[in-house]
């Protein structure tokens, strides 16, 4: 699997990608409870990181206990941070209905689709 994540302005800001945003991610067991995979990374001027390719090794999987098949889905935590000019910026999940969690944003992966794709928007205003 394989996912691009993006972050953009809000809708009635037209949508322009943010650069510079730092988005910590890690790919989760089935129940959510062990880290099988994680990392860093910061958007580029067009607003996104990606793909980042999710390949874990049977000996993970194996040491772990975890079978993967079928249609099951995994968890993929998302965090977003960015300062500017000594501001905090907000982050907005969910299509914009939510405050993205400082602690991270659950979506739920298939493990065999590939370039999923996670997108958060940047609600801050900066005034100059």
């Amino acid at each position: 699997s394989s996912v691009v994540v993006m972050v953009t302005l809000k809708k009635d800001s037209g949508s322009e990608p943010v650069e510079n945003v730092t988005v910590s991610w890690e790919l989760l067991s089935p129940d959510g409870s062990e880290e099988l995979l994680s990392g860093t990374s910061t958007t580029t001027k067009n607003g996104d990181i990606g793909p980042i390719k999710l390949i874990v090794s049977s000996s993970i999987l194996d040491s772990k206990k975890i079978k993967l098949f079928g249609k099951i889905k995994l968890p993929f935590k998302v965090s977003f941070s960015k300062s500017s000019q000594s501001i905090t910026h907000t982050f907005l999940c969910e299509d914009e209905t939510i405050i993205c969690p400082d602690d991270g944003m659950v979506f739920y992966l298939s493990h065999l689709n590939h370039r999923t794709l996670v997108h958060a928007v940047d609600a801050t205003t900066l005034l100059q």
